[in-house]
């Protein structure tokens, strides 16, 4: 066992006290660059090599496909390292969820029919049933409302009503306080209301898993598109959900959210079959990526795990960024305290502080940036200490690149072309003067969108210049085709091995399923990925499979050909050498007129501790709400100016300048000026249209 001693022996302190911790429920709290993925491999070789606890009594769950993909890497690399241990299975939340459902249809414990099939998200994350069946959903919960009011509804078409609602949601709210004038609008702010109650509402202790649990007449509060927020009625959402479930069950489907919510009531039942087949043998789960669950989805692990199954999480408060997509940072924070709920033995939380990845310049930044996150006082033992730069252990590139020790860079430029202008002059300078490679340069923007263009900016004027850049693919329509296919080939031999469907396909078989020899290449590639994530049986790969057809598609490479631009949030997960993170300002970064400040805040550190050796960051003051730009400075940060194309450097220091700071206050006086203009003209158009 020499190797696994070599491999305990690599680990820090707090590492190894994590990965040596006993039998019990356990918090790893890690911040950026400590090293999570391989703490968390090594401590599922430590179950395995020390306690004695076998790969099948493991499971490992991941928040995304490419989240659980890099996890089976590391345990893989890990294993070979440790020169031992067996492969443990890892899902995702939703291939758990959808192992649950599957299960229970055997026994009889859900409304759904075997083979029942997912419904995929369509625009705006809604699912497209609710554009087919708009009209039934408008009459069942508004008509004799509108009768009232004098209002009818015109019946519009599905893609008219996501159209109007993402129209109408750029309007200021603060200047239309009854958005039931808008009828046609209704439709996707209830099928958001739905979605929000089965993730878990802010304003519910849980989240919900059926109509039938909002008992009570009240408003509540619906998170729409650019954090606008809309009051719903709990009985109009009633009926719709209900008239939803209806269709659903019609049709033998489910859509993403549903199928949590479903496998939550399926395992909340007493003496449930499915409930009691999933324990069996089941020791531990080890959990990535924490803080980006739902409460739904903690919902589903908790009681997965009963009393009897200990929960290992790993996970990081500071980089919360997906509550707009259901998560709760409280999961993680209050993990201790709801895990004591259990009766099992709770362990003192770990926390790892040692970041392997940036520069001490960086640090500094993301540390004064994690002092203004606001942590309740109770919570704040979840959260200990400061990033501090790893000790040297290891020779190679990368750890040339964290002792560069070159200052951050904060630009002034008061619009987001400027900001390209200077992206792009000093990218042609790091290609051409210093030999960096542009694979490891990446742009991260805060939004790219029609409203909010600001990779569009830094695109064009690359291009312009002829630097390469790399392009971001979704997932191949074909790779969906396949995995569809794969399937329905699992369907049909449910209880065949893997291994002998590979072997199948390999030698000829299914010619009726599949004539192409490429297909077949790729099909049995496709599978052998569900083996490697642990699936045995063909029954296991579906699980594996439904991640592909779930996969938001774009590929998680850092080190490519050319410079990656990309939003911060497709960037969690990577590191890259050097990272321009744009852009700074009121309503661009924090995004939106009525954001959530901490999630902003969590954002804006994510995007920080992504760099390695050099850190750019871009933008201008903000004169309302936080100002990004005025935070980082600082120790360790030098001044740019880029008023005008070519720019001109001010000065290194922790201190701006009389002259900086009069610039800077006159710069708020304007946009204030303009903003007001502009919220002037809107309330005459607004009132031209009574």
């Amino acid at each position: 066992m020499q190797n696994w001693n070599d491999v305990l022996d690599s680990l820090n302190p707090a590492q190894r006290k994590a990965v040596e911790s006993p039998e019990g429920h356990l918090l790893i709290h890690a911040g950026a660059g400590t090293g999570k993925t391989r703490t968390l491999a090594a401590r599922t070789l430590f179950l395995q090599f020390e306690m004695g606890i076998p790969s099948g009594a493991i499971l490992a769950l991941s928040f995304s496909r490419a989240a659980r993909q890099q996890l089976l890497d590391r345990l893989s690399s890990l294993g070979w390292e440790a020169g031992g241990g067996s492969p443990v299975q890892v899902l995702t939340f939703h291939g758990l969820a959808w192992r649950v459902v599957r299960m229970a249809t055997d026994y009889g414990e859900t409304w759904l029919r075997p083979n029942f099939e997912i419904v995929s998200s369509g625009r705006g994350g809604i699912s497209p049933l609710f554009d087919q069946y708009s009209d039934e959903f408008v009459k069942a919960a508004l008509g004799t409302a509108f009768r009232l009011n004098g209002i009818r509804w015109r019946g519009y078409a599905g893609r008219d009503i996501l159209e109007r609602f993402e129209q109408f949601d750029h309007a200021d709210f603060r200047l239309v306080e009854d958005w039931r004038s808008f009828p046609e609008l209704s439709v996707p702010i209830w099928a958001k209301g739905i979605d929000m109650l089965r993730q878990g509402h802010p304003e519910f202790v849980q989240a919900l898993v059926s109509p039938e649990e909002l008992k009570t007449e009240r408003l509540i509060t619906i998170l729409g598109n650019h954090s606008v927020r809309i009051q719903v009625s709990t009985r109009e959402l009633r009926v719709v959900w209900q008239r939803y479930n209806q269709i659903l069950k019609r049709r033998n489907m489910i859509d993403y959210p549903g199928l949590v919510a479903e496998a939550v009531r399926i395992l909340r039942k007493p003496d449930s079959l499915t409930a009691h087949r999933l324990r069996e043998g089941l020791r531990f789960v080890m959990v990535d990526e924490y803080q980006d669950t739902s409460r739904a989805q903690e919902a589903m692990l908790f009681q997965l795990a009963g009393s009897d199954v200990n929960l290992n999480v790993v996970g990081d408060a500071r980089q919360a960024i997906y509550t707009f997509n259901g998560s709760d940072v409280s999961n993680i924070l209050e993990f201790p305290l709801r895990a004591a709920l259990t009766g099992k033995r709770v362990l003192d939380p770990v926390h790892l502080e040692w970041n392997y990845r940036s520069a001490e310049s960086i640090l500094c930044v993301a540390n004064r940036i994690a002092k203004k996150l606001e942590v309740p006082k109770e919570h704040r033992g979840s959260i200990k200490g400061e990033l501090q730069q790893a000790p040297v252990q290891t020779s190679g590139e990368t750890v040339l690149w964290r002792q560069s020790g070159l200052d951050v860079r904060r630009v002034y430029a008061p619009r987001i072309d400027l900001a390209a202008d200077f992206v792009a002059t000093e990218i042609e300078r790091l290609i051409k003067e210093e030999r960096v490679h542009p694979g490891h340069i990446s742009v991260l923007v805060r939004k790219d969108s029609e409203y909010s263009p600001q990779a569009s900016f830094v695109i064009k004027e690359l291009e312009r210049r002829g630097i390469p850049l790399h392009e971001r693919d979704k997932t191949p329509e074909s790779k969906r085709v396949l995995a569809t296919k794969a399937m329905t080939l699992c369907q049909q031999h449910f209880n065949s091995t893997l291994e002998e469907l590979i072997d199948g396909i390999i030698c000829g078989g299914f010619a009726e399923e599949l004539e192409d020899e490429a297909e077949r290449n790729a099909l049995a590639e496709l599978l052998r990925e569900s083996l490697q994530s642990g699936a045995v049986q063909a029954w296991e790969a579906l699980e594996t499979l439904q991640d592909v057809l779930e996969e938001d598609g774009f590929e998680k490479t850092a080190d490519t050909g050319g410079v990656s631009v990309r939003t911060v949030h497709s960037a969690k997960g990577l590191e890259f050498r050097i990272v321009f993170l744009m852009y700074l300002g009121s309503r661009t970064f924090p995004h939106g007129i009525r954001h959530d400040p901490a999630e902003e805040r969590r954002l804006f550190y994510v995007g920080i501790t992504r760099a390695i050796e050099r850190l750019y960051l871009l933008g201008t003051p903000g004169p309302h709400h936080a100002d990004f730009f005025g935070e980082s400075t600082g120790e360790r940060v030098h001044h740019v100016d880029w008023t005008v194309p070519g720019g001109r450097e001010v000065f290194s220091g922790s201190e701006l300048s009389a002259e900086y700071k009069k610039k800077v206050s006159q710069v708020k006086q304007r946009q204030s000026e303009e903003e007001e203009r502009k919220r002037k003209l809107l309330a005459q158009l607004l009132g031209s249209l009574d």
